[in-house]
């Protein structure tokens, strides 16, 4: 984080990959996605207020934000149509 006092991480924990945070002590873990679907390459941003990643969830992989909180879901980009 821009704080220096939590990381963001992605799991396979339930056989899909979602995006964690937790206290640089490693207390604190928090789940903040959880879909059928992967989840990665989750990035800060500069506030420390959300977090940006990749996700396949509607079956094309796109950029989402997400607060720390887990709340907040929204998708950044838009599929692009097949030519």
């Amino acid at each position: 984080s821009p704080n220096g006092q939590n990381i963001a991480f992605i799991s396979e924990r339930e056989w899909e990959a979602d995006i964690y945070t937790m206290k640089t002590d490693g207390s604190g873990l928090t789940k903040l996605t959880d879909s059928q679907s992967d989840e990665f390459n989750p990035r800060w941003s500069p506030d420390g207020s959300t977090i940006l990643f990749v996700s396949d969830r509607d079956g094309h992989s796109e950029i989402y934000t997400i607060l720390t909180d887990g709340s907040g879901l929204e998708m950044l980009t838009e599929p692009q149509p097949k030519e």
